[in-house]
């Protein structure tokens, strides 16, 4: 049944009635929990510490974790072994390999430790093998080129300057030799060993027919390696930039052997050139190819490649190898123990192995 108002006023009554109701249902549904900024403001509260909890739980956590990751290290430092940064480091006198450690980053490397001659503590850090000296800058010639004649690689293997490792301890008289010494164990002087291939370790200095060392503290003055000596002040450039040379060429003192001896090893075509009693870095043939290594002398002009090692910048092939040029004419007559012609090395120059020490 259908009910009508029984005047205006009533329905005026009824619709304000009906309006306020609404009002109020409306604001206790859509805003129930901010009609108390107290109670809005004490969550925020209990939030932002709840957080502040987390967070600082976390950093107890990290600081602990670190706190025991310390003394885990500390006692693994305390119960591993020590070792030696240089063959000078060590406290035993007798020459052998031992185990050293140049750098605290890597693992200790084997290496030779000359301990009797001049104080000692004198470590091998590379040693210069020609394998097969006709076969110009093949393979083995690790201190010139491997690569022959091949145009992108005329400028050789660079091992002189990088900081790349090849070779075995005990193959130094079979091939050629590299260790992490070469470019990370600061020394100050050089010492160069002749001797002959294939030989045993126990009868290496024995068998050595040329031993001396330089007196100036070459090492200190340029770079204190031998890889910062070569590739910071005597580049090897390509061929040409023998213009700009500057010699840089120290004194040394023989342990085994002279000075007479030494020019009675080269060609005598060469003799005018070249001083004895010298250990050269770096020097330039005519055409400008670079030679790493002049072991004995210090040369001014002219055939380079008779007197010096590692020729990979040259222009002609036949003087690219790790002994270049001391081939000569000594095939015609194997047997010669003195050079066979004008540009030979003697036989035993050849067959030989070039020990380098740093101290």
């Amino acid at each position: 049944m259908i009910r009508f108002a029984a005047n205006a006023e009533e329905i005026v009554n009824e619709s304000e009635d009906v309006r306020s109701g609404s009002q109020r249902n409306s604001e206790s549904f859509i805003v129930p929990e901010f009609r108390n900024m107290e109670d809005v403001q004490r969550k925020l509260t209990i939030k932002d510490e709840y957080c502040r909890m987390n967070r600082w739980n976390f950093l107890t956590l990290l600081s602990l974790v670190s706190c025991i990751v310390s003394i885990v290290l500390f006692i693994t430092a305390k119960q591993a072994p020590t070792y030696a940064k240089s063959c000078r480091d060590l406290t035993n006198d007798e020459s052998g390999i031992y185990l050293i450690r140049p750098d605290p980053f890597l693992p200790p490397i084997e290496v030779y430790c000359d301990m009797s001659s001049v104080d000692g503590g004198w470590t091998l850090v590379a040693a210069v093998h020609e394998n097969d000296i006709l076969s110009r800058c093949g393979h083995g010639d690790l201190w010139s080129s491997q690569q022959g004649e091949m145009a992108s690689k005329q400028k050789g293997d660079g091992n002189w300057l990088n900081e790349r490792i090849f070779g075995k301890i005990d193959d130094i008289t079979h091939g050629d030799y590299k260790n992490i010494a070469y470019f990370n164990m600061p020394a100050s002087n050089v010492m160069i060993w002749h001797v002959p291939n294939n030989l045993r370790f126990h009868n290496i200095k024995d068998e050595a027919f040329f031993m001396y060392y330089t007196i100036d503290n070459v090492l200190d003055k340029y770079g204190k390696t031998l890889k910062n000596l070569f590739s910071q002040h005597a580049p090897l450039k390509d061929p040409g930039y023998n213009r700009f040379h500057t010699m840089l060429a120290s004194p040394i003192k023989f342990i085994k052997g002279n000075m007479t001896e030494m020019m009675e090893n080269i060609p005598s075509a060469v003799l005018a050139d070249v001083q004895p009693g010298y250990l050269q870095f770096r020097a330039f043939d005519n055409d400008g190819g670079s030679y790493a290594l002049c072991p004995g002398f210090k040369i001014y002009q002219g055939n380079v490649p008779q007197v010096c090692i590692g020729g990979a910048n040259s222009l002609h092939m036949d003087r690219c190898g790790d002994f270049a040029g001391w081939y000569g004419k000594w095939l015609e007559n194997g047997n010669k123990t003195t050079p066979v012609d004008g540009l030979a090395r003697q036989l035993r120059d050849v067959k030989s192995s070039i020990l380098i020490f740093t101290k």
